[in-house]
């Protein structure tokens, strides 16, 4: 399964969630595939579901990172929104010899994570709807009317999250949710882009 990290603009360091599918064309994540697979065999990663996280550059694909384990943060949740498959049941058969997946699930539609941050201390205004995430598949704020919220410094420090899917266009269409929460929270929140290039028209 490939996702398109999203990164700050400010700051690309920062990682302010995913999109499923990516925005690779087909061949395009049938050769990060591949060499997702030379990965796993160089570090000796037999059964499971590991993390490899590369950059896309012009030259090709650069290894960022590997795990021997799930990924974790909002990609989990993100690809199971939209392949059917339970990522953290899928692991547990597999631990306990349930069969392996032919390949990858058909994806079902598209889901667009992303992390609530702002770029600066800022805080909630009074009256804030508790419910202002209720027509999202999954969303939340650690923050209420009154509340300050930090800058972000680390990836870990969001304020809250949101996701929206769509069969289709979910990046804009989480960008339209995430519009009218800055809206709502009367402060803008950090822009965000993909470390994928988007392909040439």
């Amino acid at each position: 399964m490939c996702a398109s990290r999203k990164v700050s603009v400010e700051n690309p360091v920062l990682e302010l969630g995913c999109t499923v599918p990516s925005d690779l064309p087909a061949a395009g994540e049938a050769a990060l595939g591949r060499y997702a697979v030379e990965v796993r065999r160089a570090h000796g990663l037999d059964l499971g579901i590991f993390h490899v996280e590369v950059l896309h550059t012009p030259s090709g694909f650069r290894l960022l990172e590997v795990k021997p384990r799930l990924t974790g943060g909002s990609p989990p949740d993100t690809t199971t929104s939209v392949a059917g498959v339970d990522a953290f049941a899928l692991l547990v058969d597999l631990f306990l010899g349930g069969p392996l997946p032919e390949g990858p699930p058909p994806l079902r539609g598209s889901a667009s994570h992303s992390f609530l941050a702002a770029p600066q201390k800022s805080t909630v205004p009074a009256p804030f709807p508790d419910d202002w995430f209720a027509r999202l598949r999954s969303g939340y704020a650690r923050v209420a009317a009154g509340d300050v919220a930090p800058p972000l410094r680390t990836h870990f420090g969001s304020f809250g999250m949101l996701c929206a899917p769509a069969p289709a266009g979910a990046e804009s269409a989480r960008s339209a949710v995430k519009a009218d929460s800055e809206g709502l929270f009367g402060f803008p929140l950090l822009a965000e882009r993909t470390r994928t290039p988007a392909p040439a028209a």
